[in-house]
């Protein structure tokens, strides 16, 4: 479903807009690069999980980033486990929603616990 933005600006700006140009203009190229963010704030600190898509359209390139969960700290090893197992499962429904639409998505990780930044920081 395309953005309120994306239908007045004719510029994808979220993931679901990419989709809908894939649609009609095939992407030559999508990568997904995956982090965990530590957020700050008055309320506490927590992580979040985020993927963060490149695609290479002909006419243009778009990046934009989706959330795929988070956690609040501090948590105990099986919060955290269940909070990673929500998270790369809410990225593998996406990655395979894009799969189903013919978009084959390039990244070294797909999952969160892959990730060796945040493997240091536990």
């Amino acid at each position: 479903m395309k953005s309120l933005r994306y239908i007045l600006g004719g510029r994808p700006h979220t993931l679901d807009d990419c989709l809908a140009l894939a649609c009609k203009h095939p992407p030559r190229k999508v990568t997904v690069d995956l982090s965990v963010d530590e957020l700050v704030s008055d309320v506490g600190v927590m992580w979040q999980f985020i993927g963060t898509y490149r695609w290479e359209f002909a006419e243009c390139d778009i990046v934009c980033s989706e959330p795929y969960g988070g956690a609040s700290l501090p948590v105990t090893a099986e919060q955290q486990t269940a909070c990673l197992a929500a998270a790369d499962t809410s990225l593998e429904h996406r990655l395979d929603k894009m799969r189903n639409q013919g978009i084959e998505v390039v990244g070294a990780l797909r999952r969160f616990g892959q990730l060796e930044s945040f493997c240091r920081r536990q």
